[in-house]
């Protein structure tokens, strides 16, 4: 098992792909991968603070959750409509859908997953009071949203927006004494 710790010091602040907002990359693959040379996966934050449109990444598919904020309401044009309101509710959705953005009431924060055609992603919240099983993995992020948890046998103990990314990682146990810890686990796998 090979795992990385990333803090908020590592992560890069960057113009959305479409130049419209700013985000937060936490964490692509390959490392040197950039949004125009391609990816196999990447994980964000993005700060809504107006209505607007979203990138296109046409052959990725997308999950997207609210973090902070009322909520906004997605409008896929001509592939339905989506109210972003529920914290923490993943939503899945092909990356070559034009969305656009309405704010329900402010700015908000959102969490997005992001992994071209050939890669499947499973999003998952976990609340580990005292403790959460996760089955193995090839790739496996953890990103702590709040409170404090320690994955065992991977010796890592994860706070406040830090990201554990584990490869070749078997069954995980993750342990919190703090109510309220809530992570956000991405596996993410070549199909097969």
């Amino acid at each position: 098992m090979r795992a990385h710790l990333f803090k908020s010091s590592d992560y890069r602040a960057m113009p959305w792909k479409n130049g419209a907002g700013l985000t937060t990359q936490l964490a692509i693959e390959p490392e040197e991968a950039t949004l125009d040379s391609g990816f196999h996966w990447r994980l964000s934050m993005a700060d809504m603070r107006m209505d607007g449109p979203f990138s296109a990444f046409p052959d990725y598919q997308r999950t997207i959750l609210l973090l902070k904020g009322k909520g906004v309401d997605l409008d896929f044009n001509g592939n339905g409509r989506k109210r972003l309101a529920t914290p923490l509710e993943p939503f899945h959705f092909p990356g070559e859908w034009h969305a656009t953005a309405e704010l329900l009431d402010g700015p908000c924060r959102d969490f997005n997953v992001i992994t071209r055609k050939g890669f499947t992603q499973q999003v998952s919240i976990l609340r580990p009071e005292p403790r959460a099983v996760v089955p193995a993995s090839p790739t496996l992020l953890l990103f702590c949203v709040h409170g404090k948890a320690s994955v065992t046998p991977a010796g890592k103990v994860l706070g406040h927006h830090d990201l554990l990314r584990l490869d070749d990682a078997g069954v995980l146990e993750i342990g919190s004494e703090a109510p309220d810890t809530v992570l956000i686990a991405i596996a993410i796998a070549p199909e097969s």
